[in-house]
């Protein structure tokens, strides 16, 4: 299927965007790639809870074979159901800082620097140069120097190629993580069912996805099985977030192509 295919088939609006990105893999090597991009000049995304998996990813290298239980819980509740909350933690954890009230303009600087030392760690391993990693997720927030942080670096952000890199190099590197984003789309209280894992049920196995979403984006990343083929699906969506099966829609369409 191609992009001119994509934009009609599912009516996307030129105000939205959807990245598309599809691996075909061996051994956890990409052998074999499509990528669409719906708007060229707007690969930048709000990563929502996919910044999730930068965060647990970290935070397991650090802990390295201490393995830190209530680390490890954390680890598991950001990527199982996503919560906002063990988030937090890791973030504190990654960057050796806290939340709290504003801070002076010398204490914020010093805020900034450690909160920036997350997106620098991706960033040195050859991430895109406009990943942002420093903020945390919200129900209701940012406050205090969240807040101030966001005022002065803006919020996080990701690229299409960014989100595929962090799975693969999850799936490749950590067998315990990757067991946490584990899908079963019988199991309906699992949220993150309803993305990439509802329109490919029917013909994979073993799928492996997180999904991040807010008011502006709805995203997932996957990866899973086809007739014995490993395969790496990432769907990202900004201003169609009200159009909720759409990513289900995409990506069933696209596993038909894939066999």
């Amino acid at each position: 299927m191609d992009l001119e295919k994509i934009i009609t088939k599912f009516n996307i609006p030129k105000a939205a965007n959807v990245a598309i990105h599809v691996c075909k893999l061996k051994k956890g090597k990409t052998v074999k790639e499509y990528k669409y991009l719906c708007n060229q000049k707007d690969n930048v995304f709000h990563p929502a809870s996919l910044i999730k998996l930068f965060n647990s990813y970290l935070a397991y290298l650090q802990i390295g074979k201490q393995k830190n239980p209530e680390i490890l819980r954390a680890i598991k509740e950001s990527l199982k159901v996503s919560d906002n909350d063990a988030l937090g933690l890791l973030v504190d954890f990654n960057s050796n800082t806290n939340s709290g009230p504003d801070l002076s303009q010398i204490q914020l600087a010093k805020f900034l620097q450690a909160r920036g030392t997350i997106t620098k760690y991706f960033r040195d391993k050859k991430y895109s140069k406009n990943l942002k990693l420093a903020c945390k997720c919200f129900s209701f927030g940012p406050f205090g120097r969240d807040r101030q942080l966001i005022e002065i670096d803006g919020a996080n952000q990701i690229s299409l190629e960014d989100a595929s890199k962090i799975i693969l190099e999850i799936y490749n590197k950590s067998p315990q993580l990757l067991e946490f984003m584990k899908r079963d789309f019988k199991d309906k209280e699992d949220v993150q069912t309803k993305f990439i894992t509802a329109g490919i049920y029917k013909k994979a196995k073993n799928v492996f996805s997180k999904a991040g979403w807010n008011s502006k984006v709805r995203h997932d990343t996957a990866i899973f099985t086809i007739n014995k083929q490993e395969y790496l699906m990432t769907i990202l969506t900004k201003g169609l977030s009200k159009r909720k099966s759409l990513i289900a829609q995409i990506a069933s369409s696209l596993v038909s192509n894939l066999t």
